[in-house]
């Protein structure tokens, strides 16, 4: 989770580095606090992205202060309806690229916000389908011998 959680922020890294890295964004004193803050943040999202049993990211997003997402109902259907898949395959490689667009879409006012709503339903949209194409390609060729 950790590693996931850096490269949101900060990009690639390896899990050997990762450590070290925190150790450093982290510091001392109210800086700590900021990060420590972001990385619950970042739990609550990993937290919900890998529990099966819970597929109700409208509450998740409202309880997180991402009503924008919410406002258009066809686009909340689509998210949601995109990251059940992604939770159902055990998707985690796209965890740190959604939180990333999820803090854009927070940390934006007016009406900037439902754009960016909008481009990250169609990011999550192509994340989707490009795991599913990858998915039956590959399964296709495994049993192709």
């Amino acid at each position: 989770m950790l590693r996931y959680f850096y490269i949101a922020y900060h990009g690639h890294i390896t899990q050997k580095e990762v450590y070290p890295a925190l150790l450093s964004i982290i510091g001392k004193g109210q800086q700590s606090n900021e990060a420590l803050e972001k990385i619950e943040e970042f739990a609550s999202f990993y937290g919900f992205m890998i529990d099966q049993t819970n597929g109700d990211f409208c509450s998740w997003a409202n309880e997180n202060g991402l009503e924008v997402l919410l406002e258009n109902e066809e686009r909340s259907f689509q998210i949601e309806d995109k990251i059940a898949a992604l939770k159902h395959f055990k998707i985690t490689q796209t965890f740190p690229l959604i939180f990333a667009g999820l803090l854009r879409v927070k940390n934006t006012e007016g009406k900037h916000a439902s754009g960016n709503a909008r481009a990250l339903a169609n990011l999550i949209d192509l994340l989707e389908k490009f795991h599913a194409s990858y998915s039956f390609v590959c399964g296709f060729a495994r049993k192709q011998g």
